[in-house]
């Protein structure tokens, strides 16, 4: 995708951030693995296949920590259209 790319080369060009891209939110989007990350970015559209447990521990806990926040791009806005706590993150 466009945004993994750019982010990518982006971390890569200032050395200022490393960028992990999946493709498969069911296993890679876990309470397990949140807690190597600093930053989530998404570029989606729809519901993902994210358990309910790890979904609400990144709304309850793991956004709500010091120095963690959610980048979206484009098509994030329309992810998750049926999931409140999504859009007030998002503005939606």
């Amino acid at each position: 995708a466009p945004a993994e790319i750019a982010m990518t080369q982006l971390g890569q060009q200032t050395g200022l951030f490393k960028v992990d891209c999946s493709q498969d939110a069911a296993a890679d989007f876990t309470k397990a693995n949140l807690k190597n990350y600093q930053l989530v970015m998404f570029y989606t559209t729809g519901t993902l296949p994210i358990a309910e447990a790890d979904l609400d521990y990144f709304f309850k806990e793991w956004l709500t920590t010091k120095g963690h926040g959610f980048l979206g791009f484009h098509s994030a806005a329309d992810t998750y259209g049926d999931y409140e706590p999504y859009w007030d993150m998002v503005g939606g």
